[in-house]
């Protein structure tokens, strides 16, 4: 009669424990992380990238990794900041608040090679740059309003805003000065410019006053992704088989790139970095900075050791093509595939918007029961009921902004956007 092997109990609780630790290690790995929260300062006009790293960072929204607190516009042409307002709204985010630059003209104002077809086509509220506040009072009414160290700004454009920011002085959202405010409430600024460990690219160079300022005076940590990064990164391809027609996104791609083609991912590359960090898809360079002279051209230096870092590639360009384009083609969680004609038909018209500290107008073909104002810290503000197909709110009282109106109907909620100046 055979008799069985008995396990050393040493042996046995070792496997008891390795199996233990196993577990507890995929408890640790399957906890929901903390989405990271982010505002985009894009120039969305020259390039269709820009569109490819909004729809990533919703697709990332989408999976809990992201947190979009506002899109601000870097250029001057004023079809970027509505083309903003189509994207978001596509992905079911119209109230995310939109900023653009203001006060100067030359960067990219004649730009419209895809961001003008989208406005006028695809749904938005602001219908042109004129009618979105400055970037500047965007970014400082979101900024005070964030816990400290909080915040990652994505840099995919000029620099004109980030430069106006940290120059920017105490207002009714914070006591604090531009860099003060920065200092407080940034953690991370990943920007997409430069060449390393030295060259001239098109971010830095269009306003090279402002590049050689940010770089230079940004107080908090700074990730580079190079021209040299998001280069030989072609995605696209996937737009045109595996979206619908309704999608901006690939619109915008058949626009610039036309049907089928594809296109460098310089971008997406800041985008994905600054929502995942370096993961398995790139190490770093991390000592040294960056300095960028009067013409826009940068140079890595060795030392002093600034907080500046730069990408190097890691992951080979076609696995981060196909992890790029993934997040390209993820179909939204609440979409907007109506048609501009139908969103007038069917939702309410508020105006005037932006109002100028007066009264607000709501009138469509819904009865309205209750309007209830937020502010972006999601605190309601105001309140009425309604009984008629038509409203008024009062917005003397309100502090110069943005804030989200939600609408109570006999057939449902809308949300809205308005703009107090």
């Amino acid at each position: 009669m055979e008799t069985k092997r008995q396990i050393p109990k040493s042996i046995f609780y070792y496997k008891v424990m390795l199996l233990f630790i196993a577990c507890l290690l995929l408890m640790l790995n399957a906890r929901p992380q903390t989405p990271v929260n982010v505002i985009v300062d894009t120039d969305i006009s020259d390039d269709c990238d820009d569109v490819g790293a909004l729809a990533i960072l919703h697709a990332m929204m989408d999976r809990g990794e992201a947190n979009i607190l506002g899109v601000v516009v870097n250029s001057t042409c004023v079809w970027s900041a509505p083309c903003v307002d189509a994207i978001n709204t596509y992905y079911g985010r119209p109230n995310i608040p939109i900023g653009t630059l203001k006060g100067m003209t030359g960067l990219m104002d004649n730009e419209t090679t895809y961001n003008q077809y989208i406005t006028q086509n695809f749904p938005n509220d602001l219908k042109s740059g004129n009618n979105a506040p400055d970037a500047t009072v965007v970014y400082r009414q979101i900024l005070a309003q964030q816990p400290d160290k909080s915040v990652t700004i994505i840099s995919i454009g000029f620099m004109r805003n980030l430069y106006n920011l940290l120059k920017s002085g105490s207002d009714s959202y914070s006591s604090l000065n531009g860099l003060a405010l920065v200092t407080k409430k940034v953690k991370t600024l990943s920007v997409m410019g430069g060449q390393y460990p030295s060259g001239d690219e098109f971010n830095f160079d269009q306003d090279p006053v402002s590049s050689s300022y940010v770089v230079a005076n940004w107080p908090t940590f700074i990730m580079f992704s190079g021209f040299e990064i998001g280069d030989p990164i072609m995605t696209g391809s996937l737009l045109y088989t595996k979206t619908p027609t309704t999608n901006p996104v690939r619109k915008a791609y058949e626009l610039y790139v036309g049907v089928g083609n594809t296109r460098s991912s310089y971008d997406l590359t800041s985008v994905l970095y600054a929502v995942r960090g370096l993961s398995n898809y790139w190490t770093a360079d991390t000592t040294g900075y960056n300095y960028v002279d009067g013409a826009g051209v940068n140079t890595w230096y060795a030392s002093p050791d600034k907080r500046h870092d730069y990408l190097i590639r890691k992951m080979s360009n076609a696995n981060l093509a196909k992890v790029i384009d993934t997040l390209l083609i993820k179909t939204p969680l609440i979409t907007s595939t109506q048609t501009i004609s139908q969103i007038e038909t069917n939702n309410l018209h508020v105006f005037p918007n932006p109002v100028i500290g007066g009264e607000l107008n709501i009138a469509g073909n819904a009865d309205i029961t209750e309007v209830s104002v937020f502010n972006l810290m999601g605190q309601k503000i105001d309140n009425i009921l309604v009984n008629n197909s038509t409203a008024k709110l009062n917005t003397s009282t309100y502090n110069k902004g943005i804030y989200l109106l939600k609408i109570s109907t006999k057939d449902g909620v809308i949300n809205k956007r308005i703009i107090v100046e």
